[in-house]
């Protein structure tokens, strides 16, 4: 597929005499190159149905404001939960525990941490509690959850995530410190932009094709979120059985 955006992708297979969820597929692995491969094969599925279930609704609906596409944002935004829970919660975790991080340092971050009655506190296996909206407040230190303008300037990247990136997730992908927080910077912005398109401010907005359309733009087409984390994460240091840091400056 050339189309670089979302309405066009759709105009372009509507031309199709016939369209399968095998060309979606062909589509999808196209744009994503060597890629594609590192998703888990549950993301793949989300982001398959995701653009199936958009391009069945466009077919039969065209620009129709009043089909609510909350099933393809849905499957859309999982993709990215999953990666997100892989990258930023179970390797991070495994990062923090390799490294002797208190965990205490990671209590008020959802899924995160938590705090038994007795005051232990400790990084459980799995989580729950990990969303899309955690991934925020994983990468922002003392994270707010205000989006305007001005305090995104001042966010500042927590100083135990800066190390995970630089020491095994994105190891030598980016060219300096100066780079990579710019990266995270905008990652996060993209993130809660996201957030808005699926949590719309009153419960009566629909999720209409113009959210549908903004959300796959951002995490495939335009923004190509997913892309561009994919192909900065360094694999061969994910893989490493241990992620302790040698000589650690402490």
């Amino acid at each position: 597929s050339t189309a670089d955006d979302m309405r066009k992708y759709a105009h372009e297979m509507r031309n199709l005499d016939v369209y399968t969820v095998e060309k979606v597929e062909m589509d999808l692995k196209a744009d994503f190159g060597d890629y594609w491969n590192i998703l888990s094969s549950e993301s793949q599925v989300c982001l398959i149905t995701g653009l199936t279930v958009y391009l069945d609704f466009f077919n039969k609906y065209g620009d129709n404001r009043k089909i609510d596409y909350s099933s393809s944002i849905t499957q859309l935004c999982k993709a990215m939960e999953i990666l997100s829970y892989n990258l930023f919660r179970t390797k991070y975790v495994k990062y923090l525990k390799d490294n002797n991080v208190p965990p205490e340092r990671h209590t008020n971050v959802n899924g995160m941490a938590i705090k038994l009655k007795d005051g232990k506190v400790f990084f459980p296996e799995e989580s729950s509690g990990f969303t899309l909206g955690s991934v925020p407040r994983v990468i922002i230190h003392n994270y707010s959850g205000d989006h305007t303008e001005t305090r995104n300037k001042n966010k500042t990247i927590s100083a135990d995530f800066l190390a995970y990136c630089e020491n095994v997730l994105f190891k030598g992908n980016f060219k300096d410190q100066k780079e990579l927080t710019e990266y995270l910077k905008d990652f996060v912005k993209g993130v809660e932009d996201i957030i808005l398109i699926r949590n719309p401010s009153t419960h009566d907005e629909i999720m209409d094709i113009i959210r549908v359309e903004a959300c796959g733009d951002l995490l495939l087409k335009v923004k190509k979120m997913i892309y561009h984390l994919l192909e900065k994460i360094n694999l061969t240091e994910l893989e490493n059985k241990s992620y302790k840091v040698k000589n650690k400056k402490s």
